[in-house]
């Protein structure tokens, strides 16, 4: 061994940084420990290192970059106001001091600001445990969490009448129609890059990248397994299109994914989302009316 490599070896988080602690997603068990203990003891972490064979650093490292999670347990109900722009042009600093004087003395509420929920249609957006809703719904939803509900809530729509104009299927039975299509014969990969190119079509990142392009450089760059990778995450306030694209229009980015991976030979594909701003309720599921004939 090296000098260097001897070095390196010993400098804490080397060997998470260099993807070497490969494995399950963390994030999910993290979320169960805190629905069953409502917060993340240390002898949970200790245990979930151990039956995870991950160190217990890269958890806890996981755990302080996301606010969602909590380290201390909770003092009866957690309400939160968002105090992110959209919500602070509302008046939210007004409304955290006005729930302060009114909960501050119960000692079964804490009243603490939080980021962007994802919920800038309802600003100032509040939380009562991570359940969102409009500030004048907190007194309900406390009531509601001290009788032990545990009601997501609503997603809200906000769908015009006769449907959204992107959406090319009029009738529910005719979703998904594009990838039938594919998947027959009909069109061919090679059309669909074609047509993504043709149409302009570029990512909604800040490198505003042609989508045609990437797909085509997928489809013919060599590998044994390949990921499509449907990056619903947006934490900036003010932004919760992508909330309600899978809240309202799950079947097209569902689409969207299973076509790109046909078309770039992708073997596994999934969805990433920010907890505050994932939809409250599932939006499909594997064996739905509309997509378990494919088998």
């Amino acid at each position: 061994m090296t000098l260097e490599a001897h070095h390196q070896a010993k400098v804490p988080g080397v060997e998470a940084r260099a993807g070497k602690f490969r494995g399950p997603s963390l994030i999910p068990m993290l979320m169960a420990i805190q629905e069953r203990c409502g917060w993340l003891p240390r002898e949970e972490l200790e245990a979930l290192a151990r039956e995870q064979r991950r160190p217990l650093y890269e958890i806890e490292g996981l755990i302080s970059f996301y606010p969602h999670f909590r380290t201390e347990p909770p003092q009866g109900a957690t309400v939160g106001l968002c105090h992110d722009l959209a919500c602070w042009l509302k008046g939210s600093e007004e409304r955290i001091a006005q729930l302060r004087e009114r909960y501050g003395d119960t000692g079964d509420v804490e009243i603490t600001g939080i980021s962007c929920p994802g919920r800038c249609d309802i600003a100032p957006a509040a939380t009562v445990d991570d359940r969102p809703g409009r500030v004048e719904e907190i007194p309900a939803l406390l009531e509601a969490r001290r009788g032990g509900s545990r009601e997501p809530g609503p997603t809200v729509a906000y769908g015009p009448e006769g449907g959204w104009p992107n959406d090319p299927y009029e009738r529910v039975e005719h979703r998904y129609g594009a990838l039938r299509a594919l998947l027959s014969g009909e069109i061919t990969p090679e059309q669909v890059i074609d047509n993504l190119q043709r149409s302009g079509l570029r990512g909604m990142g800040g490198a505003g990248f042609p989508t045609g392009r990437k797909w085509e450089l997928v489809r013919t760059t060599e590998g044994s397994l390949k990921y499509a990778i449907c990056n619903a995450d947006e934490s900036e306030p003010g932004t919760f299109k992508d909330r309600q694209l899978l809240a309202e229009q799950a079947h097209l980015v569902l689409e969207g994914l299973l076509m790109g991976m046909v078309v770039t030979g992708a073997r596994r594909g999934g969805s990433s989302s920010a907890t505050s701003t994932a939809p409250r309720r599932p939006c499909c599921t594997p064996r739905s009316s509309t997509c378990g004939s494919w088998g």
